[in-house]
């Protein structure tokens, strides 16, 4: 396991019992709803994969990262006139009804507010960086743009959040 040097074996046996006991069976299918918190566990599940060395646990995280990216970044040039079907649950869009040109590279919280889809965003990242670690290839995934929907994503909030340009008319601002 990835355990400081020094630690001692039954502390780094200690440690995965807890992740694997506990944490995992709580987080490994995330719930369906919220970009933050499915991106988040699906973090979570990957950081366990990887300290408890579980290549099918690994091999999960990956799948349902690549099912819930295109869920919860919409992609104009991909998905169409609505955003891409959600593998699991029903997520909410916070009231974001016009999926088109004019609202390219909304994320499923955008509407909610800025925090809560900077965590969609970060987990989302710090996921995608374990698996290039890793070795993987999750941020070049064209089968669902990966890399397009995440950049364009960034894009989108540098802009609302430096207040260089005003949010297009087809983001509403959900209510408080």
């Amino acid at each position: 396991a990835g355990a400081p040097a020094g630690t001692s074996a039954s502390s780094v046996t200690a440690f995965s019992n807890m992740l694997k006991n506990v944490y995992q069976p709580v987080i490994q299918n995330g719930l369906g709803t919220n970009g933050n918190w499915d991106m988040t566990m699906i973090d979570g599940t990957m950081q366990i994969a990887v300290f408890t060395e579980n290549a099918s646990l690994l091999t999960a995280a990956q799948n349902l990262w690549k099912g819930r990216v295109p869920d919860l970044f919409y992609l104009q040039s991909k998905d169409g006139s609505n955003h891409a079907a959600s593998p699991r649950g029903n997520p909410s869009w916070f009231g974001q009804t016009v999926f088109s040109s004019t609202s390219n590279n909304v994320g499923q919280e955008t509407c909610r507010d800025l925090r809560h889809m900077e965590d969609s965003i970060s987990s989302t990242i710090l996921t995608a960086e374990t698996d290039w670690i890793q070795g993987g290839e999750l941020y070049t995934d064209t089968t669902m743009s990966a890399e397009d929907r995440i950049v364009g994503a960034m894009n989108l909030m540098a802009g609302l959040e430096s207040r260089r340009t005003g949010g297009p008319d087809s983001l509403i601002t959900a209510p408080s």
